[in-house]
C-alpha cells in the first residue's frame, strides 16, 4: 500500500498474520517503492517454484525518468523471497528488480510455468507481456511493439522484449489477468483471460 514517508508518497509491501478474525503482526517485506496518485502497479503473485518467490509489479509512479534505471523500484517487476530477502539468481545482484521498462502493469499470472503481465499503454498500445528474467520492456521509449524507427534503435540497443499482444491504436485499459485451463468452457481451455476497464470486456 501507499503511505507518506517523511512527507514523500511511498509504497511498501507488508505481510500480516490472520488469526481469530484479526490481522496481526505486520512485517515490512519491501519498502521505498516510489509511489504517486497514479501508475502504482501493485499486483502481487507468489510463484509455485520449489522455493516460492513473490513477484511485485510497480508502475512508473508518474515519473518516466525512473523506469530505465535498475537502481530504482518504479516501472519494474520485482522478485523477492517471501521473507523480503533478494534471491541469489536475480539478474542484478542484491537487487529485487526482475524486469524493467514497465509503464503500469495491472495483472500478473503464471500459465504453464510462464509469467505474463497485463499493462496499461499511454492511451493506446495496451499490452500483454511474457515476463523474462532481466529483460527490458521499453517504456517510455517504446509504446507497444518495436515498429517506429527510433523504437527499433532503442529495442536493439536494450534487448527489448516486444509484447505478446498489443491493443494497437485502440485503448482497452488492461486490468487483471488470469489463466483458464478448465473443461467447463472448452473453447477457453489453455487461454489467458484479461479484464479491461475502458471496454468493460473480458478478452
Amino acid at each position: 500500500y501507499n503511505y507518506k514517508k517523511n512527507g514523500v508518497y511511498t509504497e511498501k509491501v507488508v505481510r500480516l498474520s490472520y488469526s481469530n478474525n484479526a490481522v496481526l503482526n505486520p512485517v515490512i517485506i519491501l519498502d521505498n517503492i516510489p509511489a504517486a496518485g497514479i501508475h502504482n502497479g501493485s499486483r502481487l503473485l507468489i510463484s509455485n517454484e520449489n522455493a516460492p518467490k513473490l513477484y511485485i509489479s510497480t508502475g512508473d509512479s508518474n515519473n518516466t525518468a525512473l523506469v530505465q534505471n535498475s537502481n530504482t523500484l518504479a516501472g519494474k517487476i520485482l522478485r523477492i523471497n517471501l521473507d523480503g530477502s533478494i534471491p541469489s539468481d536475480n539478474p542484478f545482484p542484491g537487487n529485487p528488480v526482475w524486469t524493467l521498462g514497465h509503464r503500469n502493469p495491472q495483472g500478473l499470472v503464471l500459465a504453464n510455468g510462464l509469467l505474463y503481465s497485463s499493462e496499461h499503454g499511454p492511451n493506446i498500445e495496451d499490452e500483454v507481456n511474457l515476463i523474462e528474467k532481466g529483460r527490458n520492456y521499453g517504456w517510455p521509449n517504446v509504446k507497444g511493439p518495436c515498429n517506429e524507427p527510433n523504437e527499433i534503435t532503442f529495442c536493439n540497443e536494450k534487448n527489448v522484449k516486444a509484447p505478446t499482444w498489443s491493443s494497437g491504436t485502440i485503448t482497452v485499459a488492461t486490468a487483471g489477468i488470469d489463466y483458464y485451463n478448465g473443461d467447463r468452457i472448452p473453447q477457453w481451455k489453455n487461454s489467458l483471460l484479461m479484464a479491461t476497464l475502458k471496454e468493460s470486456t473480458l478478452f
